[in-house]
């Protein structure tokens, strides 16, 4: 289960997410890297977040992402995550962008999450901004 910081366990926890396009790099091995700072906010919980996503420019439609991290904290909880699988839908003029990843637990403080659970993004990344939503999922139990 995850529990929110708040210590109420539950299956899911859903965040609204919001926040600005810090850094946006054209690398010169062909990739776009993006790192995103902002906040999210889920059943009167708060954390600061930052990630950073990567995918190969030049194409069209879909195309996977190549790496991401992400970590969420409030100060006495932290998480972090790495990313698992995803996918962009880059727009070239506008430099905007649809991205949905799903990103596994590698690490956390607190006992609100645990290595294993999952955090799915749903995120359009404009120029200078991001929103988008973050649902928190314990991992299925083994056996």
């Amino acid at each position: 289960m995850v529990e929110g910081t708040s210590g109420a366990a539950r299956s899911e926890l859903v965040c609204a997410a919001t926040g600005e396009v810090s850094e946006r790099t054209e690398l010169l091995n062909g990739f776009l890297q993006l790192v995103l700072d902002g906040e999210v906010v889920g059943e009167g919980e708060r954390w600061r977040c930052s990630s950073s996503l990567s995918w190969r420019l030049g194409r069209t439609g879909e195309v996977m992402l190549e790496e991401g991290d992400l970590a969420l904290e409030d100060g006495d909880t932290e998480l972090f995550a790495v990313l698992e699988a995803g996918t962009a839908e880059p727009e070239a003029e506008t430099g905007s962008a649809v991205v949905r990843a799903v990103f596994t637990v590698d690490g956390a403080r607190g006992d609100w999450v645990v290595p294993g659970d999952r955090v799915t993004c749903d995120l359009v990344i404009g120029a200078e901004s991001w929103r988008g939503e973050l649902r928190i999922r314990a991992a299925a139990p083994a056996g």
